[in-house]
């Protein structure tokens, strides 16, 4: 449950209790109703810090969060069954068992779990909660701390040790080496801009150590900046890359005068490497005299909006992915370092290396598998069907390096890019139903005069920026049609979205093996569920009744038997505010209308036509 539910689900309890419509149904509940609401209003004042942001005080904050979820569910049964009763004048004995056992004793065990949270607050002295929040702060700047550390420990390396084989950027190499060595004398500021692991280091690298580079440049300087970064950090990074001796006791105001001094009329090239914001380079920036000498300053990013912001008037270069040859061409130079790939393994091998989807770091761990093991056709083939799952696994923390990209997201982009793994691999999401999509799940924050839809579109641009989307098709006026993930990234996703419990994937082999008794629950307690046809059969079969609110469903490679029909309604179903059955052929939608909650709705009709809705927010 997000902020906005939470907020959502308390206009609605307000609505419920100042409703005079006289329902009996829900009449005989408005006394629990009541005091339910009362209690949930004294415990968000308590654990909210600012209008948006609950303040995480023990685990109050994640009781509370549960125990409004579990409340939710029972109150909209309760809505779901008064409108089914009243408007399709069903008997009692028709209704879903779920429906008929739905009472007041079902908000019982949630009052009781949110007294228990009043009556630690209320009784927790302000020492004892003063202290946590010592400790707290404590943690969080040792973890700091840790970082810097290991910030500094990565930059330490010289950029020549970091050299390692090149491959695919040649082109982007001399494009860049053109601008460094232009006549431009004005101080120029060239950005290298990509998504974690691409190798834009890798090609800073490449340029710095160049001969022409050491050749034109007097002086060259490399400091790593990072997420977590201090100045005085990249000022003595820069000047000892530069040969010259640091008093590292100096103040940085001492430092900065020191690094300006030394680059002072000299034709100087800089490389700020991972760039993280615009402040860590005003932070630097000052100390790059413009002497019009015909100095450079190079940066590496993953965030398009820092490194156009720093470049101003400078050259921004994006780098693309590798082809599928060059990939093969990567791969077989870490695996076999110059021999020849045997024969029987060349198609397996491209195989491999088409998987890699052209990230070079992908390329890379995987290389390293392949170099390790046991040169076989088996163990290839057996590598080929599971390449994600070899890198979420990798023990050198591959997908760390993508981590930062995701924790440097904020709270609301965090969400809408979570949500985008759950679709299948390699899928080409239509940018307007995926910003529906996040409308309904109440990802998308109002701002000023624009409508939700329209911030729906500068979200997505966000993540683009970011390098974390890719642009898959543009319309004829040049816009995003659609986007994709790449496949290490939907990695990072998955394992994001277990860990939070944000969604669940469910693929149809995991199903046969997984939806029995006892794993019912892992799927009856999940909010979100994206998964294939097969398990909406499966689902629709196990009559249970559940907790999911968004139901997302895809056609497989195989299609449905013609006779297959979903012709009604799962209890499973009723709680849903998101169904998209849009990739599911043969759904009769005749019983859509008992879904009271929904906000969102894509399905196909019985003729294959395709509806598809969009509920008003």
């Amino acid at each position: 449950m997000t902020n906005t539910d939470l907020k959502l689900f308390m206009e609605k309890l307000r609505w419920l209790i100042d409703d005079n419509n006289n329902n009996p149904f829900i009449k005989e509940r408005k006394p629990m109703i009541q005091l339910l609401y009362g209690e949930l209003d004294y415990l968000i004042g308590s654990c909210f810090k600012g209008e948006d942001e609950l303040e995480d005080v023990g685990n109050w904050k994640t009781r509370l969060i549960e125990a409004a979820q579990e409340a939710e569910d029972t109150v909209d049964m309760f809505i779901s069954s008064s409108i089914i009763k009243n408007d399709y004048d069903q008997p009692n004995g028709s209704l879903p068992r779920n429906l008929l056992n739905c009472s007041s004793k079902d908000l019982k065990g949630v009052m009781i779990d949110l007294s228990s949270i009043r009556v630690e607050i209320t009784s927790n002295n302000k020492g004892n909660l003063f202290q946590n929040i010592v400790e707290r702060d404590m943690m969080m700047d040792n973890k700091f701390q840790a970082i810097e550390t290991g910030g500094n420990t990565r930059v330490n390396l010289s950029a020549t040790e970091r050299e390692e084989f090149i491959v695919g950027f040649e082109n982007d190499a001399l494009l860049i080496l053109d601008r460094l060595t232009g006549d431009r004398k004005k101080l120029d500021i060239i950005s290298i801009v990509g998504m974690g692991g691409q190798g834009k280091t890798t090609l800073a690298t490449k340029i710095f150590n160049d001969s022409l580079v050491k050749y034109h440049f007097d002086k060259r300087g490399w400091a790593t900046v990072s997420q977590a970064y201090s100045v005085k950090g990249m000022l003595l990074q820069l000047l000892s890359s530069i040969s010259k001796s640091v008093d590292e006791a100096a103040s940085e105001s001492k430092l900065c005068e020191m690094l300006y001094q030394s680059l002072k009329g000299r034709r100087y090239l800089i490389v700020i490497d991972d760039i993280w914001s615009c402040k860590a380079w005003e932070d630097v920036g000052i100390c790059f005299p413009d002497d019009k000498t015909g100095s450079r300053v190079l940066l590496t990013a993953r965030l398009t909006e820092v490194a156009l912001h720093i470049s101003r008037s400078g050259f921004t270069h994006h780098l693309q992915l590798l082809t599928e040859d060059q990939s093969w061409e990567l791969l077989c130079r870490k695996i076999f370092r110059g021999y020849d790939c045997p024969e029987s393994l060349i198609e397996t091998g491209k195989h491999i290396a088409k998987k890699c989807e052209g990230l070079p770091l992908t390329l890379v761990v995987i290389a390293g598998l392949l170099e390790k093991g046991e040169k076989t056709k088996d163990l290839w083939e057996k590598i080929a069907k599971s390449v994600g799952s070899y890198i979420v696994n990798d023990p050198k923390g591959c997908l760390d390096t993508l981590v930062l990209s995701y924790d440097h997201l904020p709270c609301h982009l965090k969400k809408c890019f979570l949500y985008t793994g759950g679709f299948p691999e390699d899928y080409k999401i239509q940018v307007h139903r995926l910003i529906w999509l996040w409308m309904a799940e109440g990802f998308i924050k109002e701002s000023g005069q624009r409508s939700l839809e329209e911030e729906g579109g500068y979200y997505l641009m966000d993540l683009i920026d970011r390098n974390l989307l890719i642009v898959a098709d543009k319309s004829s006026k040049g816009g995003v049609k659609s986007c994709r993930l790449h496949d290490l990234l939907r990695e990072l996703c998955l394992k994001k979205a277990d860990e939070e419990n944000f969604f669940k994937r469910v693929n149809f082999s995991k199903s046969r093996r997984s939806l029995g008794s006892g794993s019912v629950s892992s799927i009856v307690k999940q909010q979100r569920l994206f998964t294939d046809y097969k398990v909406l059969w499966d689902k629709y079969r196990l009559n249970f009744a559940s907790h999911t609110r968004s139901f997302l469903c895809f056609y497989d490679s195989r299609p449905p038997n013609k006779n297959e029909r979903l012709t009604s309604l799962s209890p499973s179903f009723l709680l849903l505010r998101v169904l998209d059955l849009q990739n599911v052929p043969r759904v009769d939608s005749g019983h859509i209308s008992q879904l009271i909650h929904l906000r969102y709705l894509a399905v196909w009709s019985v003729d294959n036509v395709l509806t598809f809705s969009k509920a008003k927010f």
